[in-house]
C-alpha cells in the first residue's frame, strides 16, 4: 500500500506519532488507557492496527500484581502502558528517519539524472570525442615523422590504416 502524499513517505509516521502523543497525554491525565483514548487512534472512524496494539496493552498482566494494592497496581499498569507507547514512538521515529533518508537519496538521484544530457546529445558527444581522438593520433604520427626527419632519419611515407565498423 502506497502512503505517499505529495511524494512524502514520512507522513504516516508523523501522523501516528501525533496520535500516540495524544494517547500518551490522555494516559498520563487519566492514569489508564481509556476507551476514549483508544477512540483517538481510529482513522476514518474505524479501528486499525494501532488501535489493536494499544488495546492489547490493556490486557497485558502486570508483574507482581498479587502483591500490590489497587493504587500501586493502577500506577504500575499506567507506567507499563507509557513505556510501551514510548517504545512505539521511538520505533516510529526510527522508521520516519529511514524514510526521510530514502527520500533524500531518491531526490539526489533525480537531481543527478536531470543534469545528464539526453541520449541523442550523448551520442553526438561520443562522435565528437571519437573524431577528436582520431585527429590527435594523426597529429601525433605527423609530429613523430617530422622529428625523425629533423634527426636525419629517412622516413618512409606513412602506412597507417584506420579501421572502423
Amino acid at each position: 500500500m502506497d502512503y505517499r502524499i505529495s511524494g512524502h513517505e514520512t507522513f504516516p509516521f508523523r501522523y501516528l506519532k501525533q496520535v500516540l502523543r495524544h494517547v500518551r497525554a490522555a494516559v498520563e491525565k487519566d492514569g489508564e488507557l481509556t476507551d476514549a483514548a483508544l477512540q483517538e487512534t481510529h482513522y476514518g472512524g474505524k479501528a486499525n492496527s494501532l488501535t489493536k496494539r494499544l488495546a492489547e496493552l490493556r490486557s497485558v498482566p502486570v508483574a507482581g500484581a498479587d502483591e500490590l494494592d489497587e493504587a500501586a497496581l493502577k500506577a504500575k499498569r499506567r507506567d507499563q502502558i507509557l513505556t510501551a507507547i514510548d517504545r512505539m514512538l521511538e520505533q516510529y521515529d526510527w522508521q520516519q528517519q529511514r524514510c526521510s533518508d530514502r527520500e533524500e537519496a531518491e531526490e539526489s538521484a533525480r537531481e543527478a539524472a536531470s543534469v545528464l544530457p539526453s541520449s541523442e546529445v550523448l551520442d553526438r558527444i561520443l562522435r565528437y570525442e571519437t573524431a577528436l581522438e582520431r585527429q590527435l593520433y594523426r597529429a601525433m604520427n605527423q609530429l613523430e615523422r617530422l622529428q625523425r626527419r629533423r634527426m636525419g632519419e629517412v622516413v618512409p611515407p606513412p602506412i597507417s590504416m584506420e579501421m572502423s565498423h
